[in-house]
């Protein structure tokens, strides 16, 4: 694939982690009172398009895991990582975020996202990117 290519399609999937992030502040705002959501439940609200919420889009696998802890603060991260690493129509970096780094998504090169953990949710692996590449 054309490095362009690369960078087209991973802005592309930045961009769906963002809407991603902001559909979990919203969701967690009005139908969640406080708890984040899954693709499916955000998909439900309608807060998320269908294809994003299948869990697969544009050559991308996105996750979303919840973390509900008895005494802790609602948690959430999203991850999307290339289905076929350095294919076409794929990507070769992986990408995170999390609900307490807002817009900013980190990314590695590869297919394992960088990742915070419960305790700090900075992750220590890849790079920030911020809101524009």
């Amino acid at each position: 694939m054309w490095p362009g290519r690369f960078i087209c399609q991973e802005e592309t999937v930045i961009a769906d982690i963002q809407t991603i992030t902001k559909a979990e502040v919203i969701y967690s705002l009005t139908k969640g009172r406080g708890q984040f959501a899954d693709l499916a439940a955000l998909a439900e609200a309608k807060m998320i398009d269908p294809t994003l919420a299948s869990g697969e889009k544009n050559g991308y696998l996105f996750v979303v895991k919840v973390e509900a802890m008895t005494g802790r603060k609602a948690m959430y991260e999203v991850t999307a990582k290339p289905k076929n690493w350095n294919e076409m129509w794929s990507g070769s970096h992986s990408f995170y975020s999390n609900e307490t780094i807002g817009p900013e998504v980190y990314e590695t090169e590869g297919t394992e996202p960088p990742r915070g953990t419960v305790e700090d949710r900075v992750p220590k692996a890849g790079l920030p990117i911020g809101v524009a590449r």
